[in-house]
């Protein structure tokens, strides 16, 4: 299920290079919570990180690393209707402590708190 996602990507790996970094990605952090939630949420993070990053889109590169940008709000109404909005907020802030995932606010106008999310380098 997660995989499918990632054959779309393009960068020099093959697509079973890909595949192998995206499921070591999802079973380091299934393995760690031992929550398919979480590492549904992770994997979407990741895939989009991912994808920002082979088509080289400047947009979403910021120091040094490629990163999306959607609320917890965004994520429930576009992504994951089935989960409430402070289920996003708490699995995302967890992936944070735990340090999966970084986040930072790289938008144009003060006022927007939108967070901006990326992987780490841990897994």
């Amino acid at each position: 299920m997660f995989l499918k996602q990632h054959r779309h990507v393009k960068n020099n790996n093959t697509n079973k290079e890909k595949e192998a970094i995206a499921l070591q990605a999802n079973w380091e952090v299934l393995l760690h919570y031992g929550d398919a939630n979480i590492a549904i949420l992770y994997q979407n993070i990741y895939f989009w990180c991912k994808k920002h990053e082979a088509d080289e889109d400047p947009k979403y590169f910021n120091g040094g690393k490629y990163w999306m940008f959607y609320s917890a709000s965004k994520m429930q109404k576009k992504l994951f209707p089935f989960w409430h909005e402070k289920k996003i907020q708490r699995m995302l802030k967890q992936l944070e402590t735990d340090g999966f995932l970084v986040s930072s606010n790289f938008n144009m106008l003060k006022a927007d708190k939108t967070k901006w999310y990326s992987t780490t380098n841990e897994i």
